[in-house]
């Protein structure tokens, strides 16, 4: 049971997904506003500190409900690098963004797990862009480009299966991938 469903009625308009997910916000405004008051008022932190505990035990498990919608919004982050990347003519800019990939690799993996494979799948396709139109001039500095590039890759993979589930979030992909039941899916 969700911590808002005393508040939506079964039949309703609010009961559908973005009335719940509207309801949901809203309490996660409220939570951080109450968090502002009590750095506003701070000789009143003590009872206050025990109520905003008591509200995040009870809204826990409900504000990270869709990990898809981070899903989204990390690779709609990850094609803004990419375009960033291909706009970017300095090493030095090249070598931030690559640590800006790591950076929402890192959290993307965290989120939802073996979804964070689009965002190889993203470096490794500049990486293909770039070893062409190093082959096509031979500059040295789009090979320090390749080679931050693939080292950023290596680094990515590390990452995706640095989480507490290791492989087992690439097994569950794979699995998820060929199981037969997506034939009745389709």
């Amino acid at each position: 049971m969700n911590w808002d469903s005393w508040l939506v009625p079964k039949n309703s308009l609010i009961a559908a997904t973005t009335g719940r997910m509207l309801i949901r916000v809203c309490g996660v405004i409220a939570s951080t506003s109450v968090g502002l008051l009590l750095l506003i008022a701070p000789r009143r932190i003590f009872p206050n500190i025990l109520l905003a505990v008591w509200g995040v035990v009870i809204a826990k498990g409900s504000f990270l409900e869709r990990p898809q919608l981070f899903t989204f919004v990390i690779f709609a982050a990850f094609l803004l690098l990419a375009f960033r990347w291909l706009d970017a003519y300095t090493l030095k800019r090249r070598a931030w963004i690559a640590a800006a990939f790591l950076a929402l690799q890192l959290l993307w993996v965290n989120m939802h797990g073996g979804a964070a494979v689009l965002g190889g799948a993203i470096v490794g396709f500049l990486l293909l862009q770039g070893g062409f139109a190093w082959w096509q001039k031979r500059q040295p500095d789009e090979a320090r480009s390749l080679l931050l590039l693939c080292g950023t890759l290596a680094l990515m993979a590390v990452i995706l299966v640095s989480p507490p589930n290791g492989l087992g979030t690439l097994a569950y992909l794979w699995n998820l991938l060929h199981d037969q039941t997506i034939i009745y899916i389709a």
